[in-house]
């Protein structure tokens, strides 16, 4: 934990002092590398579960790298649609369905792409519309793990914050959001989110 916090502080520190630095990219990923390498060394992947939750960090790195840079934000969509798909699949293996707990997550899905969508580029009416639905569907699954409590609120947590995280990045990039120092906020919940997900998995 302290560890990974120093790094995020870092990225946080290259946010205000180096935003248009390859310091910045570097610091960006570093904290998800970090995740992986102590998911792979105390965590694992001996189980179809851990296997698709390890790779589903290994294509938020990617999706993390895509976004770091102008132009490729489909890309980037792209490889955490894959991210949370992967994530989900695992979830469902730990739990039943729990219709209930799927559906605040669709409501605010919904609001929020109805929200965005007279902003929408044509080209991305779809593309958004599919993620907004893995993501919510990602949230409900990882709500739905039968695990001990403290570890499913970490995850309902983790899912719940991975959710504002994103919906701070549609706001901010479709909508002209007024939110002061939006990246610093983005990047906060997005690493909490991650962390409490990765987490959640120890001794599943």
């Amino acid at each position: 934990m302290f560890i990974f916090l120093i790094l995020c502080i870092f990225h946080f520190l290259s946010i205000f002092y180096f935003p248009s630095n390859p310091v910045l990219f570097l610091t960006k990923i570093t904290p998800i590398l970090f995740l992986i390498y102590t998911y792979y060394k105390k965590i694992g992947i001996n189980s179809i579960i851990r296997k698709l939750i390890f790779f589903g960090l290994i294509f938020s790195l990617l999706g993390d790298s895509f976004l770091a840079f102008e132009g490729y934000f489909v890309p980037g969509l792209g490889s955490f649609l894959i991210a949370q798909i992967l994530y989900s699949i695992g979830f469902s293996k730990q739990g039943k369905l729990h219709i209930l707990r799927l559906i605040p997550f669709l409501v605010l899905g919904g609001l929020l792409y109805l929200y965005l969508l007279p902003s929408l580029p044509n080209g991305l009416i779809i593309p958004v519309s599919i993620y907004v639905l893995a993501l919510v569907t990602m949230a409900w699954r990882a709500s739905s793990r039968s695990i001990p409590t403290s570890k499913l609120n970490m995850s309902m947590a983790g899912a719940s914050i991975f959710l504002v995280s994103d919906a701070l990045i549609a706001l901010t990039k479709f909508k002209s959001f007024p939110i002061m120092y939006p990246s610093f906020f983005i990047m906060v919940t997005y690493y909490l989110a991650q962390y409490l997900l990765v987490n959640s998995c120890k001794n599943d």
